[in-house]
Formats: C-alpha cells, sequence, structure tokens
C-alpha cells in the first residue's frame, strides 16, 4: 500500500503494490535492476525489476532538481496472460460498470460545469438559478449530495464537498427554494479509461472491496495495473479510491 511518509523522503509517487504480491522484495544496489529504454517517457532512467507475475518499473527524472518529482513507480502485468472478462470477477465488472459510467458526469456537476443556468441572483452577484444538468434537475444542495453519493464514498467527497458547498466563495447557494451556481473554470481530469473486461485480481475485507485492473486506449489494454478501491455504504459499494 501507498505509504505517505516515504513519498514524501524520496519525493517519488508509489502506486499500491498488486494484490498477487505479498512483499515487495528490498532493492538496495541498482546492478539488481534491468535497465530499459522508454520513447513514451521524458525520463532519464528507466529500470525494471521482476517481482513474481509482475515487473516493477522504476522511472529516474533530473536527479537533484527540486522542482521536480525524482521519478516514479508503476507495476506491469504481462498481458497475453491475463484473460480477458474473468468469469471469476464477474460481480466486480458488474460494480464498476454501473459506477464508472458517471464519475465524470458526478465530478463535472460538483464542480458547476456543463450546467443550464438562468438568470442571475438579484442579491449575489456572479450566481445564476441552476435549471439542468443532462436533462436532470436539481433544486437543493442535499439532493446533488445524494447524487454524488451514489458513486463516491463520503470520504472521497469530503474535500470536493469543501470547496463546491462550503468555502468562502462555494459553487453552489441554496436561496430560497432555489439552486444557484456560479461560474466557474474548474476543469476536470480526463476521465482513466479503466476496462472492466480486464481485471486482474481482487480482495474483500469487511466493508472493502480492492480490485486490481487495467486501462485502455481503443481496444488496446495498456499493461500498467491500477487500483480502484470500493467501500461499502448503505447497502451499496461506492468509489472510496482511483489509483
Amino acid at each position: 500500500n501507498n505509504n505517505d511518509s516515504k513519498q514524501s523522503e524520496w519525493n517519488v509517487i508509489l502506486p499500491s503494490k498488486p494484490l498477487e504480491v505479498d512483499e515487495i522484495p528490498l532493492v538496495d544496489n541498482i546492478d539488481q535492476l534491468t535497465k530499459t529504454e522508454d520513447n513514451t517517457t521524458n525520463a532519464d532512467y528507466i529500470y525494471l525489476y521482476d517481482i513474481g507475475n509482475y515487473q516493477m518499473k522504476f522511472k529516474l527524472y533530473s536527479p537533484f532538481n527540486e522542482f521536480y518529482l525524482d521519478g516514479d513507480l508503476a507495476f506491469l502485468t504481462d498481458i497475453d496472460k491475463v484473460t480477458k472478462d474473468n468469469s471469476n470477477y464477474v460481480k466486480e465488472k458488474k460494480i464498476l460498470d454501473n459506477l464508472l459510467v458517471s464519475t465524470n458526469d458526478v465530478l463535472n456537476l460538483l464542480y458547476g460545469l456543463d450546467v443550464k443556468i438562468g438568470n442571475e441572483s438579484k442579491t449575489h452577484s456572479g450566481y445564476y438559478e441552476f435549471i439542468s444538468f443532462n436533462d436532470q434537475k436539481f433544486s437543493s444542495i442535499d439532493q446533488i449530495k445524494e447524487y454524488a453519493q451514489n458513486i463516491y464514498s463520503t470520504h472521497y467527497l469530503n474535500d470536493i464537498y469543501k470547496i463546491a458547498f462550503e468555502s468562502e466563495d462555494p459553487i453552489y447557494i441554496n436561496e430560497g427554494k432555489k439552486l444557484y451556481v456560479r461560474e466557474t473554470d474548474t476543469t476536470i481530469k480526463e476521465t482513466v479509461p479503466y476496462n472492466t473486461s480486464y481485471i486482474l485480481n481482487s480482495k474483500s475485507t469487511d466493508d472493502l472491496l480492492d480490485i486490481d485492473i487495467l486501462i485502455s486506449y481503443g481496444e488496446y489494454p495498456v499493461n500498467e495495473v491500477h487500483r480502484i478501491s470500493l467501500v461499502e455504504e448503505n447497502g451499496s459499494y461506492k468509489i472510496d479510491n482511483l489509483n
């Protein structure tokens, strides 16, 4: 799992290790790594390290440059050994398909993007009456929260709620029985193209469900392992973390 103190100490991004990997061996000498080339990155050095059915990929940038990350780490798998639409993960695929289809819509709504607006508020300059979002009508902040909490966990949404509803200059305000939204120049990151046909592994503990998955560009899956963490709230799974 991620180690925040080590990420800060080493100035490096540490992804979650694959669920199938119990422990990462100590690497204390660069001679233990295999140097390789990769024309898709501007990293100065790239090394690989075999770990069971996976490889660790180290990318090192501009050593000792305090303005940039020194490097990052990814876990790779052999796509040829991955079973597409694995029957062991039918439940996980169904859950993810139902959640991922709405992830970007929820964030766009929370940040006031692609919202159809009406007249400007007479008492709050810069705020406009909320008419609809994707043909859906919301008349209160509570209704927006209810919609968001169908997809994301309370934990995931906490910081976004502070921006959208609780800051000194919130994106949304209630005025009487109407909902108002302010114009915003916020941009949302492009949706990560998780491919639920390529689920590698899953692990369920109590109310948590971790899923290792690949992403795809078009029909071509990428061999870097990603992690989606879900938590069960109010009887259904919600997205708690996307890696």
